[in-house]
């Protein structure tokens, strides 16, 4: 136990810096690209039972493993990651494009908010909102997908008031508990959060003012 804390307290130093390209600030939350400081965070949160219940992959990732991918992060050039917080600068949870496609114009994304109590405070609905516009604004994409298990009805309903459309199940996907989940493709290309851009800015604008 003492040297899974030691080791894991040593990430900040052995990692090197990725250089960031930009912060994306809203009315309720700020994402912010991922720094060495936040590695002992993201690896509880990445852990934690509520938020591997809602992945893919629930193997726990040990130190090594999470430093790792760390470092990779620094040449990944089809990955974007950003740390949610809010504007205190008080970090949430994660999100983060990935699987970047240039040539064909699209990208996956995803993202969760660590704690249950803030998932329906508004900032996971601002980080798809930052994510979305950073996308299409910044990196000039045309298409943003997303793989999202059939028993996320929360995170399957915010996609469909962004406009995200389904395009497909990937049935009995996921195995949990030696029981097969569905997997929902949604999508949304660019024309299609124009749509919806300002209707989605205002709302945001009447959960800041709560």
């Amino acid at each position: 136990m003492g040297d899974a804390l030691i080791r894991e307290s040593d990430l900040r130093a052995r990692v090197p810096v990725k250089p960031s390209c930009c912060m994306l600030e809203g009315k309720l939350t700020r994402l912010r690209k991922i720094e060495p400081d936040d590695l002992p965070a993201v690896l509880a949160w990445r852990n934690s039972p509520e938020v591997r219940d809602y992945l893919f992959a629930t193997k726990e990732i040990s130190a090594d493993e999470h430093r790792a991918w760390y470092e990779r992060l620094r040449t990944d050039h089809s990955k974007e990651v950003f740390v949610i917080t809010d504007l205190a600068g008080q970090p949430l949870g994660l999100a983060q494009l990935f699987d970047i496609d240039y040539p064909n114009s699209r990208a996956e994304w995803g993202f969760y908010i660590s704690d249950p109590r803030n998932r329906r405070a508004g900032y996971g609905a601002e980080a798809e909102y930052l994510i979305l516009r950073y996308a299409f604004d910044e990196l000039k994409l045309h298409r943003i997908y997303c793989h999202t298990l059939a028993f996320n009805k929360s995170v399957l309903s915010l996609h469909e008031r962004f406009n995200f459309k389904q395009e497909g199940v990937l049935r009995a996907h996921i195995r949990r508990d030696n029981q097969p989940h569905d997997v929902v493709i949604t999508a949304i290309l660019k024309e299609e959060f124009a749509e919806v851009r300002e209707k989605v800015e205002q709302l945001l604008g009447r959960i800041a003012e709560r």
